[in-house]
This record gives C-alpha cells, structure tokens and sequence, in this order.
C-alpha cells in the first residue's frame, strides 16, 4: 500500500486520532460509531512528538551557541528563549528542516512497521 507523505503527516500532526486504512489507502478520522479494534484493516495513526531541540543543538558545533541553546531549553523542551536564540542567529530555516526532516523519518518508520510506502513529501 502507498500513502502520500503531506496526507499522513496532516493526521499525524493536526487531527485528533486518525486511521489508516491498509486495503484502501485512506485516512479517516476516529468516528465514535465505528468500532476500530475489529476492523484489522485499520491501523491507528500515531501522534508526531515534535520535540527535537535537543536532537538540533547537538548537531550546532558552536559550543557557546550551543550551550546557550541547551540552557534556553524549558524541561528539554522546545521554549520561546530557544526560539529567539535560533531567530537571533540566523538558524531558523535549519531549525525548520530539522523538525521536517524528523517528522518525515518518524512518518516514514511508521510506515515501513506497517508495510506502507510513504512517498510524496513536500517541502512546507
């Protein structure tokens, strides 16, 4: 089965549960009256954990940028202090490949743990 990449990664990020149908190829929203768990055919589509900060700041081989970036972190998490350090130093373009370059390879991965093709990806 193949899915388009920018469909599933909508799902995957936007919607509440969503499914996957692996004889039609579609995705559909969780609908209350439809019982899931029987229907084998339909394989829940997983939520998208968009937090790599720390995956980013480890690839910054300015160790004094990096440092300040680590410290900005609110938990390890994404923060607004991270956003600006990234802002300020002309790396939020890189910033936004990384998480799209993430977020395709964990579409990806799904897929392929559920013998899906997962082409199509688009740029945003």
């Amino acid at each position: 089965m193949i899915v388009f990449f920018d469909e599933l990664y909508g799902y995957m990020i936007f919607h509440a549960q969503g499914y996957f149908n692996t004889i039609t190829g579609a995705c559909t929203y969780d609908n209350e009256d439809f019982d899931y768990a029987h229907h084998p055919d339909y394989v829940p589509i997983p939520k998208i954990n968009s937090d790599y900060a720390q995956g980013f700041i480890s690839e910054i081989t300015d160790k004094t940028l990096r440092r300040k970036l680590f410290s900005s972190l609110d938990n390890g998490s994404y923060s607004q202090a991270f956003h600006m350090i990234v802002t300020d130093n002309g790396l939020y373009s890189s910033w936004i490949d990384y998480v799209d370059n993430c977020d395709f390879e964990f579409a990806k991965k799904w897929c392929e743990s559920n013998g899906i093709k997962c082409i199509g990806r688009q740029k945003v």
